[in-house]
C-alpha cells in the first residue's frame, strides 16, 4: 500500500509540473527568448528531480506561480482546426516550412506548420524542424529552444504538441532568421570548462549535441558553427555561497545540494540558470573535467 501511495503522489507531482508547462507555453510573451518563463520552469523541474521522494514545495509552488503570471493565447486550436477544414490533400514538407520562415513569410509559415502538425504521427517532427532553424541563431534562441523541447518531452502527449510548436514559432519570428550554416570541423568536448566559456549556453549546447533527435546531424551542424565562432566570454560565478565540499558530496551521493541553493535564490532567474548548468556538468563531467570546473569557479 505504501509503495502504491508513493506512485500516486509521484504521478500527481508530474501532473502538476506538466500542467504548469502547458500553461506557460500558451502565454503571450513579449520579452527576449532566452528569458522566456518556460526556461525558468524546466530548470526548477530539473532541480526538483534531485529528490523525487520529497519534492521541494518551494520550487513546486514557484513553478505554479510563474505559469499563472501571464495572459494566455486563446486561438491555437482554432487555427489548427481552420487549416484542417481547408483540406490537407496538398503535399507538404519541412522544406516548405523552412523556405517560408527564411524569407520571413510568417503567415504562410504558420499555415505550413499547421499542415505538418496534422500529417505528423506525433507532431515532434515539426518541433525539431523549428528547433533546427532556431539554432541558426543559437545566442538568441538556444537556451529557450532546449528547455522548451525538454518541457514538451516531459510526460509528452501526442495530442498536446501544437501549443509547444506555436510557442517556439512565436519566438522564432521575433527577428529575421539567420541563414543556415555549414558544419565546422570541431570536436565536442567537456574540456571547454576552462573558465573561458559561457557555462549556461554550453550546457545547453552539450545536451542538444548529445541528444537522441531525428534531426541530430542538422542540430550538430548549427552547433558546430556556434562552437567554432564562440567569443570565449567567461561566465561569472554568480553564487558566492557555492560550497565546494557540498558540491563534492553531491557528485558522489546526489541529494539536496542544488535544491537548497535554488530555494535560497528562488527569485533570481540568472542564478538559477547558472545553478542548473553547473549541476549538469557536475553530474556529467569526468574527474579531470570536474576538477577544472571547480577551479574555474573557486
Amino acid at each position: 500500500m505504501l509503495k502504491k501511495n508513493k506512485i500516486i503522489i509521484k504521478m500527481k507531482i508530474q501532473d502538476k509540473i506538466k500542467a504548469s508547462f502547458d500553461k506557460c507555453v500558451k502565454i503571450k510573451f513579449e520579452g527576449d527568448s532566452n528569458d522566456h518563463p518556460i526556461i525558468y520552469l524546466n530548470i526548477l523541474k530539473n532541480i526538483i528531480g534531485d529528490n523525487k521522494e520529497k519534492p521541494s514545495n518551494i520550487l513546486m509552488n514557484k513553478m505554479i506561480e510563474i505559469s499563472e503570471e501571464y495572459s494566455p493565447r486563446e486561438k491555437d486550436e482554432i487555427f489548427l482546426s481552420e487549416i484542417a477544414s481547408e483540406g490537407l490533400g496538398m503535399t507538404v514538407a519541412v522544406a516548405d516550412l523552412q523556405d517560408a520562415c527564411q524569407i520571413g513569410n510568417w503567415q504562410e509559415a504558420k499555415k505550413v506548420a499547421a499542415r505538418l502538425q496534422h500529417v505528423s504521427e506525433n507532431g515532434l517532427g515539426l518541433i525539431e524542424a523549428l528547433i533546427e532553424m532556431s539554432l541558426q541563431d543559437f545566442d538568441r534562441m538556444g537556451i529557450f529552444s532546449y528547455h522548451l523541447q525538454r518541457a514538451n518531452a516531459f510526460n509528452q502527449s501526442n495530442n498536446n504538441n501544437w501549443i509547444y510548436a506555436v510557442c517556439l514559432f512565436n519566438e522564432l519570428k521575433k527577428k529575421k532568421l539567420k541563414q543556415p550554416h555549414e558544419a565546422k570541423n570541431v570536436k565536442f568536448s567537456y574540456n571547454l570548462l576552462d573558465g573561458h566559456r559561457d557555462i549556461i549556453k554550453y550546457s545547453v549546447c552539450a545536451r542538444l549535441w548529445q541528444g537522441d533527435y531525428v534531426r541530430a546531424l542538422s542540430f550538430q551542424r548549427e552547433l558546430s558553427h556556434w562552437i567554432h565562432g564562440f567569443d570565449k566570454k567567461k561566465t561569472k560565478n554568480v553564487v558566492n555561497a557555492l560550497s565546494l565540499d557540498g558540491l563534492d558530496n553531491y557528485r558522489k551521493k546526489r541529494g539536496d545540494f542544488f535544491i537548497n541553493l535554488a530555494e535560497g535564490f528562488i527569485e533570481d532567474f540568472e542564478v538559477l540558470k547558472f545553478l542548473e548548468a553547473f549541476r549538469f556538468f557536475a553530474k556529467q563531467a569526468n574527474e579531470e573535467e570536474y576538477y577544472t570546473l571547480k577551479k574555474t569557479f573557486e
